[in-house]
């Protein structure tokens, strides 16, 4: 196993472990009458949950549908139910926290009364001892004010005396003064030293406040928002949900994925899901293809999100059953984005000479038909005209019917001339499809539209399919290159048209099935872009 799949397997257990531990606590506290039970039911529904996804990712096409949809819900139900105990878990922890918090501030609010009530007594003494200082200072000023006698005993016959009577008034109006400053001054220091107290309380609250930490994010941001932090944190808690426990089944889901990887039976690098597609792996060439594929074959196909419910069922009963939606799918593709239709003739056409046709067995590819006495058809799925399209394989003749799997380099006409172009649409499963009908070594091939072809005439034919693509491919790019404000299909169509092939010159509209194959690869591969003018798609070589 490697360290990447394993540190990946890792982050999926020690995920998955918080949350089953976060949601069996959640839920032995909404059931704490019943805990202990609770906690071991919980424990085995979140131990389940998991094995569930991995046996879903694993046993996916093994899996009855109605027993894979039963499956399905209930790993969804329980991350519903793991997602409840989580909830749970933390609102309680939140209100424990807030709990601590909201008593803390109520005691906070009183000090700070209290605090405010001492201030202004401090602020009142510092009045009054202010008042008594000016009398004070008034009084010392009037005691000592200086009179004027006749004095003949001193020279110049006057000198300055104090009166009697007033120092004696102002001297006793002092001393009551001084009396109340000391009075008011001992007031004034009781009310300090409470004041003082009361802010060092204060101070040890809040330092002391775990709270008043935990919950400042949420203070700052229910100023910010004008929202109340019960539901600030109850939006948080809900994100956390939605993550926490989904992520853990992803992670589950995704180390299973790797450890397939690691053993090479899912490689990207191969062609696009070679086990699901064919039963077994075809290791290209990559010599053989151009820098577009960049060294490797149908990795384009993974943003493709290959479905074979999706390609099998949905597309051919669509098309086969539904007359409509055949014309919808088929004949009207290329109409609102490229102006490019069969046109209502043909339409009508499609329509008087078709009628539905019920399916009720769809092949998928990997099955054997067995038609008696030991006879035996292998179905093989080979996508790339189609992503539906199958090869019959008959190994008592060694014959393949191949259908539209390999297209050469034009279909012909009864009398043999090219009539229209190949019409393979899918780029890389098509090369993938070639590839293996290639390695069969078959002596037989038959087709939809040529003729018998045996021994190297195989190959010939095959090889020669390959090697069209790569023409197309150098054909488009060096068209896209040669004008800077690109071009819509149409236009690509009848320029390559006569590169290309000898059919008719109304026949290289056809070309718009393998050019949109090419030209979504380049646009993959960043060497194409996409712009609409005057409601046509235009591409443009980057």
């Amino acid at each position: 196993m490697k360290f990447r799949t394993l540190l990946l397997g890792l982050s999926a257990l020690f995920v998955a472990f918080n949350a089953a531990f976060f949601s069996v606590s959640g839920l032995s506290k909404l059931f704490a009458g019943a805990s202990f039970s609770v906690m071991l039911m919980a424990s085995s529904l979140e131990l389940a949950k998991l094995i569930t996804a991995g046996y879903l990712y694993n046993y996916w096409e093994k899996i009855n549908k109605v027993f894979r949809w039963y499956l399905i819900s209930g790993v969804v139900i329980l991350v519903l139910i793991t997602s409840l105990g989580i909830y749970g878990f933390l609102t309680s922890a939140f209100q424990d926290t807030f709990n601590v918090f909201s008593q803390t501030e109520k005691q906070r609010s009183f000090l700070e009364q209290k605090e405010k009530f001492y201030e202004d007594d401090v602020a009142r003494y510092d009045e009054e001892l202010e008042r008594i200082s000016n009398n004070i200072s008034t009084l010392s000023n009037a005691r000592s004010q200086q009179i004027q006698v006749r004095d003949t005993t001193v020279a110049g016959g006057v000198r300055t005396t104090i009166s009697t009577s007033e120092l004696r008034l102002a001297q006793g109006r002092i001393e009551v003064e001084e009396n109340n400053r000391k009075a008011v001054q001992a007031k004034r220091e009781v009310a300090a030293d409470s004041l003082q107290s009361i802010q060092l309380k204060i101070l040890d609250l809040d330092t002391n406040l775990e709270g008043a930490s935990e919950l400042g994010p949420l203070q700052y941001l229910s100023g910010l928002t004008g929202y109340g932090m019960d539901r600030i944190i109850n939006w948080l808690i809900l994100i956390i949900i939605f993550v926490f426990d989904p992520l853990a089944v992803a992670l589950v889901v995704a180390f299973n994925n790797a450890v397939k990887v690691d053993k090479g039976e899912d490689d990207k690098k191969k062609v696009t899901k070679n086990r699901k597609l064919y039963g077994e792996e075809i290791e290209p060439d990559p010599n053989d293809l151009p820098i577009l594929w960049d060294d490797t074959l149908n990795d384009g196909l993974e943003d493709e999100e290959w479905d074979e419910d999706h390609a099998l069922d949905q597309v051919l009963n669509d098309m086969v059953e539904d007359i409509e939606a055949m014309i919808r799918l088929r004949y009207s593709e290329y109409e609102q984005d490229h102006a490019i239709g069969d046109g209502d003739e043909v339409k009508e056409f499609i329509r008087n000479s078709t009628r539905h046709i019920p399916i009720d067995v769809a092949l998928q590819g990997g099955e054997v038909l067995h038609l008696g006495g030991g006879w035996h058809i292998d179905v093989w799925h080979t996508p790339g005209h189609t992503y539906g399209h199958l090869t019959l394989l008959d190994r008592a003749s060694n014959t393949l019917v191949i259908a539209d799997a390999a297209l050469h380099n034009a279909v012909p006409t009864a009398h043999g001339a090219p009539a229209f172009p190949p019409t393979y649409r899918y780029v890389d499963t098509y090369i993938a499809s070639i590839q293996r009908l290639a390695g069969q070594g078959v002596t037989t091939m038959l087709t939809s539209h040529y003729p018998v072809y045996r021994d190297a005439e195989v190959a010939e034919f095959l090889g020669e399919s390959r090697t069209y693509v790569e023409r197309v491919d150098q054909a488009l790019v060096a068209q896209l290159q040669e004008r800077a404000e690109g071009y819509t299909l149409r236009q690509l169509c009848d320029s390559l048209g006569p590169v290309l092939g000898e059919w008719p010159a109304e026949s290289s509209a056809y070309l718009c099935f393998p050019l949109t194959g090419h030209l979504e690869r380049l646009v993959q591969h960043g060497r194409v872009e996409v712009e609409r003018a005057d409601g046509v798609i235009v591409y443009k070589w980057k």
